[in-house]
């Protein structure tokens, strides 16, 4: 292997030697294992040799690898003439290096990082797992309560007993006067479920709740942004399906088309759900609610073929996974997002603002209420817990609305209220 990526002896002499030469090696085959390109993995090995061969010059066993020694590593790479290194690619050298340590710790020979008592951490920690408990948040909330909650342990501090009204209300005056007004309600939102996951601890007085102020929520008041039926079909076909990304692409672009899935969806995807029998696929949707859906034809086939020509081997059950090495599965839905905007614009076609995945949703709502398919039918599809949040969709059907809105009052002296 590295008479393959090192032609130069002389450099494959230097990789070689030294009490780090047997897990420079390991690190080798598992960045191999792994998929990763030849020109990642001589700049990976270098740096593992490198960063062996330096501690060794400092008169240090490997075994003291951390942390500290790591950070002296980057201030040497600023002056370092060692034998085979390269000024060039020092900053990726600096990277690497905590790669390497973190092999190192994976086969045991170098010590797991000490863990500092958090009380912050500790906090958050549980107030994630009671919300996956009694409310099957999903990951990308719980980070974005996670954001907040973190902003207001750092101004009022990791001792709930300690808090009282006004403390709270001052805190979220200072702390939302930056935001827009769906800001502003996402964060109260975040903060008011904080406190009563403190008052359920028996860590706050049930008062506490209303410190939160609540912003005012108009509901149906935006047109739902969708595109037409031809601008959806070109969407589809912009990926260049000659490669693994465009493939996987395409599949992706389908399923959200096809049966309106959220981004979330997409990313919680798993080989498993596909039932190919029966031509059904389960989605896990909003609070762990578990739903069959119809995989029709061409997602099915455009799923067929991402599988079968383009998805890497990979232990992860996910169905959807990075095109380069580590291959790993999507982890937020702002890498679905990417795709979809990188498909319209591929394909020419304008796309309203602040949306991008949902357009395949409202576009999907949009051809079933064309097809006469009543709102109850359409919330069913969509996986809506009610009929009021279908009720937006009303709305997008300009046609049928003029036919049921009053003329204006032909005469001029006649004004409105």
């Amino acid at each position: 292997m590295f008479k393959e990526l090192f032609p130069n002896s002389e450099t494959r002499a230097w990789i070689s030697s030294g009490t780090a030469a047997p897990f420079v090696h390991s690190y080798a085959m598992s960045l191999r294992r792994a998929g990763f390109r030849p020109t990642t993995l001589r700049q990976r090995i270098r740096t593992a040799a490198h960063l062996g061969h330096w501690i060794e010059s400092e008169g240090r066993a490997l075994r003291d690898l951390d942390e500290d020694a790591l950070q002296c590593f980057r201030e040497h790479l600023l002056t370092c003439t060692c034998p085979h290194s390269r000024p060039g690619e020092h900053d990726h050298t600096a990277i690497g290096s905590e790669r390497f340590l973190k092999h190192l710790r994976t086969v045991g020979v170098v010590a797991p990082r000490p863990e500092a008592p958090d009380p912050v951490g500790e906090l958050v920690t549980r107030f994630k797992s009671w919300l996956v408990r009694h409310r099957g948040i999903s990951p990308d909330t719980l980070t974005g309560y996670c954001s907040q909650v973190n902003a207001a342990l750092d101004t009022l501090g990791a001792d709930p007993r300690r808090y009282d009204v006004a403390s709270v209300r001052q805190f979220m005056i200072a702390h939302l006067g930056s935001y827009g007004t769906t800001q502003a309600k996402v964060a109260g939102y975040a903060l008011r479920t904080f406190l009563r996951f403190l008052v359920a601890e028996g860590l706050c007085p049930p008062e506490i709740v209303d410190a939160v102020p609540r912003f005012a929520n108009w509901t149906l008041t935006e047109l739902p942004r969708h595109l037409p039926p031809e601008a959806v079909e070109q969407v589809i076909s912009a990926p260049d399906t000659c490669t693994r990304i465009g493939l996987r692409n395409r599949a992706v672009l389908l399923l959200l088309a096809r049966l309106g899935l959220r981004a979330r969806d997409i990313v919680e995807l798993r080989m498993s759900d596909l039932d190919w029998k029966r031509g059904l696929v389960r989605v896990m949707g909003k609070g762990r609610r578990e739903t069959w859906l119809p995989l029709p034809q061409d997602a099915g086939d455009a799923v067929r073929d991402y599988l079968e020509k383009a998805r890497p081997p990979s232990p992860h059950e996910r169905l959807f996974l990075s095109v380069r090495a580590p291959f790993r599965p999507f982890k937020v839905t702002a890498s679905v997002a990417f795709v979809v905007r990188q498909a319209i614009a591929r394909a020419g076609v304008q796309r309203p603002a602040r949306v991008a995945t949902h357009l395949f949703r409202h576009s999907l709502a949009k051809r079933l209420l064309a097809h006469d398919i009543p709102l109850e039918g359409i919330g069913v599809i969509l996986r809506h817990r009610s009929l009021e949040t279908s009720a937006q969709y009303a709305k997008i059907d300009v046609g049928t609305l003029q036919t049921v809105v009053q003329a204006w009052p032909g005469n001029p002296e006649v004004l409105p209220c």
